[in-house]
């Protein structure tokens, strides 16, 4: 038998679900952005894909009879975040030179080779330190 729902829609009152739909809608501003390469129209429906799946499983969730598979999807959410986080870093380490130079949403560049200031400030931040060659 399944559960009635006192608030069907109740996923939509969480954090969680709100800032994931905020990461795809802004991943769907970048990918656009995307030149229309075949590796790059690839990359960029699979970045949309994460994003709309981290998103989707708070909702998928949401609507299962257990607490348990509730946290299941969730878990999945994190892991479709956290793949999308990855190839946001990879874009960010310069592994797509096509994407190097495009203008952001908030106004960014990607990385150059030999691009000292942006270089500094991966740095600081950790991304791409293990990727360095000296």
């Amino acid at each position: 038998m399944l559960k009635p729902y006192k608030d069907p829609y109740g996923f939509q009152k969480l954090l969680a679900f709100q800032k994931a739909e905020q990461v795809q809608i802004c991943c769907g501003q970048v990918t656009r952005l995307f030149p229309k390469t075949k590796t790059l129209l690839s990359l960029a429906d699979q970045m949309d894909r994460s994003a709309r799946s981290g998103k989707q499983n708070i909702v998928e969730g949401w609507k299962r009879n257990t607490t348990k598979e509730y946290y299941d999807f969730l878990g999945f959410s994190i892991g479709a975040i956290a793949e999308l986080e990855e190839d946001c870093n990879d874009v960010w380490k310069g592994f797509y030179a096509d994407l190097m130079g495009i203008k952001g949403i908030m106004g960014e560049r990607g990385m150059k080779k030999g691009d000292v200031e942006n270089e500094n400030r991966a740095g600081e931040m950790g991304i791409g330190s293990e990727n360095k060659i000296d």
